[in-house]
């Protein structure tokens, strides 16, 4: 009985909620279950390498990101919600995605790149390669795709 009794405080509370709202609401709630349900897939040790060259003169990093979620509201990588990776041996579950991102190319020519990964069966397997900078809302776009059907 006790559950019948939050679950109507929680209908009430909806009720009060304008569109907006419900709309944050519905993008956490959504986060809070992709979280749980991570937790309950089987997990692999997978090694996380580094693909890009750390181009120090540029000051620019590379970088690898467990992502959960996106964040509209955010521009770039801001938008990528979740955990930054380490560069070596890295816990992951069967259907997460993961983002490396980093320069490629020539000093003088450099690309900075996004590739996009998922595990399935146990490998970090290769989605698609973005042009971070001109190329970010498609990548954006998918790994909500990539989410969404996890």
């Amino acid at each position: 009985m006790e559950e019948i009794k939050i679950i109507e405080q929680v209908k009430v509370l909806i009720d009060k909620m304008n569109e907006e709202e419900l709309k944050q609401l519905s993008q956490v709630l959504h986060l809070k279950l992709d979280i749980l349900k991570s937790k309950m897939k089987e997990k692999h040790t997978i090694v996380l390498e580094c693909d890009f060259r750390i181009n120090s003169k540029r000051g620019i990093k590379p970088w690898a990101k467990k992502i959960v979620g996106i964040d509209s509201q955010k521009k770039g990588g801001y938008a990528f919600i979740g955990d930054f990776l380490e560069w070596g041996e890295v816990e992951l579950c069967e259907g997460d995605v993961v983002v490396k991102a980093g320069m490629d190319g020539s000093y003088n020519n450099a690309i900075y790149t996004g590739i996009v990964y998922q595990v399935i069966d146990g490998e970090l397997t290769e989605v698609e390669i973005y042009n971070y900078k001109r190329e970010f809302v498609s990548m954006r776009n998918k790994i909500e795709e990539l989410i969404q059907n996890n």
